[in-house]
């Protein structure tokens, strides 16, 4: 009788046990949390970046089709001088403005959650935060 009065005592777990696993599980947090924060960064400048190859693209394929047209003159997609295409925006995160573009190459700069996305002749120069 004594022995089953012992069994059922010994079924849990102590308070110094719990106290333990609790510490255990806020130092993994500790160490977790930050590194995850570190992805969601790396994902936005991702982000930044595709979405700035999106409007490159874009913007090309317009200059391709009537290589005359700069972005100095109003045409399909393009607004006056320092230009944001029109079609565009509402589709995209970020924001962006497109410099003279005379010399056959396209350069623009788009901003998306802090990240700094420069382009220069069609190609990615720098991205920053």
């Amino acid at each position: 009788m004594m022995e089953k009065m012992r069994n059922k005592k010994k079924k849990g777990f102590t308070l110094i046990e719990l106290i333990v696993v609790i510490v255990i599980l806020g130092i993994l947090a500790a160490i977790a949390i930050p590194r995850l924060g570190g992805f969601t960064d790396t994902a936005n400048k991702a982000t930044a970046e595709a979405e700035a190859r999106t409007v490159i693209t874009a913007l090309s394929t317009i200059y391709a089709e009537d290589p005359t047209t700069t972005t100095d003159t109003a045409i399909e997609g393009y607004t006056e001088a320092t230009t944001a295409v029109t079609d565009l925006t509402g589709k995209l995160n970020g924001t962006f403005t497109v410099t003279d573009s005379t010399n056959g190459s396209i350069d623009m700069t788009y901003v998306f959650k802090g990240w700094t996305v420069t382009i220069t002749d069609s190609a990615i120069v720098s991205t920053s935060k």
